[in-house]
């Protein structure tokens, strides 16, 4: 079976500060994703693939849905299990990740970890999609 790790990598069009990632900003991201990548293939164990989307959107919410649609496409070609990384996310230690969950699986909390409405509050910049997950998440997603 295939193991994918992916990232995205690509520059933000929108003028907000806040949301975009714009031509001054991309060789910065660029260089995460490089660190990104490097600590994944010094620390992640098992036989994997890299991934990286770099198409400019014009928005995070069009990136965001362009990733959410690859995601799709990437796990109903072919059984596989994928680990979706954010360019920032650096793993520091031997990492066992694939086939050691049978459900969707986010990783990191948020800070604050809790609101009122999730007691567990997930950042998704780590996202593990593996091949046995149910397909009642896509068809969440889909919603």
């Amino acid at each position: 079976m295939k193991n994918y790790v992916v990232w995205t990598n690509c520059v933000v069009l929108d003028s907000n500060i806040n949301m975009g990632v714009g031509e001054a900003n991309a060789a910065d991201y660029t260089r995460m994703y490089e660190i990104s990548l490097a600590s994944a293939r010094q620390h992640l164990t098992g036989t994997w693939e890299p991934i990286v989307w770099t198409d400019p959107v014009a928005s995070r919410v069009e990136m965001f849905k362009h990733n959410w649609q690859r995601m799709w496409d990437l796990w109903h070609g072919e059984p596989c299990n994928i680990l979706y990384l954010d360019s920032d996310t650096v793993i520091i230690r031997p990492t066992e990740i694939f086939d050691q969950f049978s459900e969707y699986r986010l990783f990191n909390w948020t800070q604050p970890p809790s609101t009122a409405e999730f007691e567990n509050y997930f950042n998704a910049g780590v996202r593990y999609y593996p091949a046995t997950m149910s397909e009642s998440i896509w068809e969440i997603g889909s919603e």
